[in-house]
């Protein structure tokens, strides 16, 4: 799977169990569209994604359907 197929398939994540499967499948990092850093977690609850940067205070909010704007694989 290439990078494209991978952003792809992250526009369509609608749970916590979805995300983690291609986490899984990928052994991919993720990273954030607008600072460039890696995710450290990412959690998915009440329609909503919560994510946290590795060794930077910097926390994301975004409705899952936002998702593919703001993380990249």
């Amino acid at each position: 799977m290439d990078v494209n197929e991978l952003n792809k398939r992250l526009k369509s994540v609608e749970s916590d169990e979805q995300l983690n499967l291609l986490f899984f499948k990928t052994k991919q990092k993720i990273y954030g569209v607008l600072h460039g850093e890696e995710v450290a977690t990412i959690t998915i609850k009440d329609g909503y994604a919560r994510y946290t940067y590795v060794d930077s205070k910097i926390k994301g909010y975004c409705k899952i359907r936002k998702l593919h704007q703001y993380l990249t694989f």
